[in-house]
């Protein structure tokens, strides 16, 4: 049974939160080890600042707190809360939405150092630290001739990606991520260091596998592995004289393609940038086995005539290190976001029309103001609220860390 905070840090929590003044971080350093609470001055307190994947997202944090134990965040949300102070925590960085995994006005909870990777006696899982980017993860796993269900591009951090669910290579036949997850050592809004799997605080476990950061600080993943390193895969780019097979061919895939080709996958992508004169189409394609020629299962996209294949046998490591595309001047941020807005509600309102709409929204790809957790069904929000009520019922995950996607109240 786990003992959970005091009244004496409900009355605290029922207050405004503390604005992270030095003070906050000064308490933090008194409790840590001085040379892990970064302060602006700090030779390594930009570098840490500047860790996302992308820039919009980065704040000016009062302090950054770089744990390298699960015992270190222990003692560091023990101090936070019995202060009442505001922070964030941020695995790999990789989301797009702002004050989601930062904070201007409190203490960031860097994971960077939890960035061990241990394999158990014959390779079938591995404890991997919740600081790992997968291309770290992809490294090591590689040597032992296995992988995991993890993320499909090499920057995505571990910790985020898991806890929304995850989006892997394999889902199609391992379904997400999160389902490989075989336990998470998590320390809990009181500071205590649990270890959540289907034995032990098997509802925490559940609740992880999609929850976000709502229960606490994940520390370390344990998940399965298999015996999968070369594969076949690589970028297909197209024309615009091909779009009109494209469309048809995916559609196709979508309806009977990952039924009758699990091992397979697919990401599709159209590239438009009239300033450079860049109007192509980019297909992803993967399959589990090196195979040397495409399996029926993606046989129609490799019909359609490219200007330029990459797809080939690598590992996944390779697999995971492919070129993507983003925009990069600042002053297209809000031109971006509003065409994906617009994007969005005229999507949600043709899928409305046509009575197709589906609640469900992927928590990693959610944009803020979106009803994620709500997504999931009146009986899983219940659930949640329970593992929310026993695990955290101070709203320590609420109140003091601002953003994510938070389980209704």
């Amino acid at each position: 049974m786990v003992l959970l905070l005091p009244a004496t840090v409900a009355a605290l929590l029922a207050t405004s939160v503390v604005d992270a003044s030095p003070s906050c971080c000064e308490r933090l350093r008194a409790k840590t080890s001085s040379s892990k609470v970064l302060d602006p001055l700090s030779p390594f307190y930009l570098s840490e600042k500047l860790a996302y994947w992308s820039s919009t997202c980065v704040l000016t944090p009062k302090c950054i707190f770089t744990p390298t134990s699960a015992l270190d965040v222990s003692t560091a949300i023990k101090a936070l809360v019995a202060s009442n102070c505001e922070f964030a925590v941020r695995g790999g960085g990789h989301t797009p939405n702002p004050g989601w995994a930062g904070t201007s006005n409190g203490v960031l909870i860097s994971l960077s150092k939890l960035d061990t990777i241990q394999f158990g006696e014959d390779n079938s899982s591995v404890h991997i630290g919740a600081g790992n980017r997968w291309g770290d993860v992809y490294a090591e796993t590689g040597k032992r001739g296995v992988t995991v269900a993890g993320g499909r591009i090499s920057p995505v951090g571990v910790s985020g990606f898991l806890l929304g669910g995850g989006l892997s290579y394999l889902m199609h036949e391992k379904g997400f991520a999160a389902n490989s997850v075989l336990s998470y050592e998590i320390v809990l809004a009181n500071g205590t260091i649990a270890t959540a799997s289907s034995t032990s605080y098997p509802d925490l476990f559940k609740a992880l596998k999609g929850g976000s950061g709502n229960f606490g600080i994940v520390t370390q993943f344990q998940l399965q592995t298999y015996p999968i390193n070369n594969v076949y895969a690589g970028n297909l780019y197209y024309a615009p004289q091909q779009f009109n097979y494209l469309f048809p061919a995916i559609e196709a895939y979508a309806r009977t393609g990952v039924e009758s080709a699990p091992k397979s996958h697919i990401i599709s992508a159209w590239v438009n940038v009239p300033s450079r004169l860049l109007d192509m189409a980019t297909f992803y394609a993967f399959y589990s086995e090196p195979v040397t020629s495409p399996p029926p299962g993606i046989q129609p996209f490799f019909d359609i005539p490219t200007v330029q294949n990459t797809v080939k046998v690598k590992t996944v490591k390779e697999a995971a290190d492919e070129l993507t595309f983003s925009w990069l001047p600042p002053l297209d941020d809000d031109k971006v976001r509003s065409t994906v807005d617009q994007l969005m509600e005229k999507s949600v309102d043709l899928a409305r029309s046509r009575g197709k709409l589906v609640d469900y929204m992927y928590l990693n790809y959610a944009h803020t103001g979106q009803a994620v957790i709500e997504g999931y069904g009146s009986d899983q929000v219940a659930f949640l609220k329970s593992v929310k009520a026993k695990y955290d019922p101070e709203g320590v995950f609420r109140s003091l860390v601002k953003g994510g996607f938070k389980v209704p109240a």
